[in-house]
């Protein structure tokens, strides 16, 4: 689950506890941690966050990656990577 917030063109997908770890939640979607209590729910939660995140080019914020968990979800080969926003670079 997520927040999609807008102001005129600017948006933000807010992604909350979908995922927990920067590689790991991205490049394997379909890896469990503890605290995903409905598995298949949760593996299908995240593919389906990562499909639509990289697909829109969406500018995220993900508490749990790396501070300050702004970046965006980009198609590699078969899978997808995480692209941390630099300081210079919103």
């Amino acid at each position: 689950m997520g927040y999609e917030i807008k102001s005129g063109t600017d948006g933000l997908l807010y992604i909350g506890d979908t995922m927990h770890h920067s590689v790991i939640s991205v490049q394997r979607p379909e890896w469990q941690i503890a605290f995903d209590n409905d598995a298949p729910t949760a593996t299908a939660s995240r593919a389906a966050l990562l499909e639509r995140a990289a697909a829109g080019n969406l500018r995220i914020y993900a508490v749990h990656f790396p501070f300050p968990g702004l970046g965006r979800i980009q198609r590699k080969d078969d899978g997808f990577v995480w692209v941390p926003e630099t300081a210079a670079q919103p």
